[in-house]
C-alpha cells in the first residue's frame, strides 16, 4: 500500500491525500471509497475537513456515486466474481 500511496505524499494530511487519490481514480479509473465513522469525526472535531472533502468529490457529472450495496450489485453484475 505504501508503494502506491507513498509517492502521493502525506504532507497535506488526510484531506490532501484523499483529494490526490480521488484525482488518480479520475485519471486512471477505479473506485474511490471514503470510509470512516461519524463518532471518530465528531470526537476529533473533523467536520470542517469532512465538508471540504465532500465538496471536492461531489456534484461531478463524470462520476457515478454509489452506496456500498449498489457497488456490490454493480460488481457482481459486471463480472463473474461471486460475493459471499
Amino acid at each position: 500500500m505504501f508503494d502506491y500511496m507513498g509517492p502521493l505524499g502525506f504532507e497535506d494530511g488526510w484531506i490532501g491525500l484523499g483529494k490526490k487519490l480521488f484525482d488518480r481514480v479520475l485519471e486512471r479509473g477505479g473506485v474511490w471509497h471514503l470510509w470512516g465513522h461519524s463518532w471518530e469525526i465528531d470526537e476529533m472535531n473533523l467536520w470542517d475537513e469532512m465538508r471540504e472533502m465532500l465538496a471536492y468529490v461531489s456534484g461531478r457529472s463524470d462520476v457515478v456515486y454509489l452506496n456500498n450495496g449498489d457497488m456490490v450489485q454493480r460488481l457482481t453484475q459486471s463480472s463473474s466474481l461471486a460475493v459471499a
